[in-house]
């Protein structure tokens, strides 16, 4: 057990602090924008120049439209 305190680098010290003040944060109840839930899938058309950059074969742009569907449902 005194290997994992004293063998793991400075770093991951501050890092699993603010993990935990991260985690604290999300289990409050918050509130967001209706604009902001529906401007969401929006975030999916980002994705288009990522497979536009593919040489991509007709099947794969199908799943992307499916795989952007199921999102925005």
């Amino acid at each position: 057990m005194t290997q994992l305190l004293t063998g793991a680098p400075i770093w991951v010290w501050p890092l699993l602090g603010v993990l935990i003040l991260m985690g604290l944060r999300a289990c409050k109840e918050r509130s967001a924008p209706v604009l902001l839930i529906y401007g969401l899938p929006a975030l999916g058309l980002l994705g288009l120049r990522s497979v536009a950059a593919l040489s991509a074969e007709t099947w794969i742009w199908a799943l992307f439209a499916v795989g952007y569907g199921v999102g925005c449902w």
